[in-house]
């Protein structure tokens, strides 16, 4: 019969006392390549962050039975400029499975970055891509400014809008108002994406000229590290009553 590639052929032969060989059969032993070496993976697949913040990624590596040989870590690209990262540890010895890899995301702006991690061990390397996406939020106002008289009152709509999926809550501030004012959110507490309306109201004494009024809107402290801010201004004219 014909023989396919990796099968060893063993002849078994029956011997008989007194009687010699009674039976010869060819038995075929099929030999499958085995795999020496090792997998990794890093999860979670995809890591939400708040700018500013930090992400985690555990890496599991699985070896096979006779693979001992420590793996070595590399963040082969992907890294938003402003990002900073490190391994622990870097090398994973013999005895052990599982590192992890830090990504400190600094100054590195809102966005979405494919991460992409190599393992190495001796010349065999395995890749593995996970996703960053930093968060952040923005802040903007409609009209950007108004033009009133002295008692009179001015309305702006704050708009607060979330980036790539960033969802904790935010409080409203105001400063930079002219004495003899008073400035009033409809809302001071949301969640981007939302809006606020704010109005300034005036007293007959209020100093006449140009304001420029900061409006802030601070993402509440709650289970993340960073204390994120933006800030946006509102230009005010107050003209002398008539």
């Amino acid at each position: 019969s014909n023989v396919t590639p990796n099968t060893l052929t063993i002849t078994a032969t029956e011997l008989s006392p007194g009687k010699g060989i009674q039976k010869t059969q060819d038995v075929y032993l099929v030999i499958e390549q085995g795999f020496w070496g090792f997998t990794f993976t890093a999860s979670p697949d995809t890591y939400k962050a708040v700018v500013g913040d930090s992400a985690i990624y555990e890496i599991l590596i699985r070896r096979t039975t006779c693979f001992t040989l420590p793996c070595s870590l590399a963040l082969e690209s992907g890294l938003p400029g402003g990002a900073s990262y490190y391994f622990s540890p870097p090398t994973i010895p013999s005895g052990d499975s599982t590192s992890k890899l830090v990504v400190n995301s600094g100054t590195a702006p809102a966005g979405i970055s494919n991460l992409i991690i190599t393992g190495t061990a001796t010349a065999k390397a395995i890749k593995d891509t996970v996703v960053l996406v930093l968060q952040d939020f923005d802040v903007s106002s409609s009209p950007d400014s108004a033009f009133i008289t002295q008692g009179q009152s001015a309305g702006y709509g704050i708009i607060v809008t979330s980036l790539f999926g960033f969802a904790e809550r935010c409080t409203l501030m105001v400063s930079g108002l002219p004495s003899l004012s008073n400035g009033v959110f409809d809302k001071n507490t949301l969640i981007p994406t939302d809006n606020s309306f704010f109005n300034i109201y005036t007293e007959p004494g209020t100093d006449t000229g140009w304001y420029d009024i900061t409006i802030t809107a601070r993402m509440m402290t709650g289970t993340k590290s960073t204390v994120l801010e933006h800030s946006h201004i509102i230009v005010l004219r107050i003209n002398e009553s008539s």
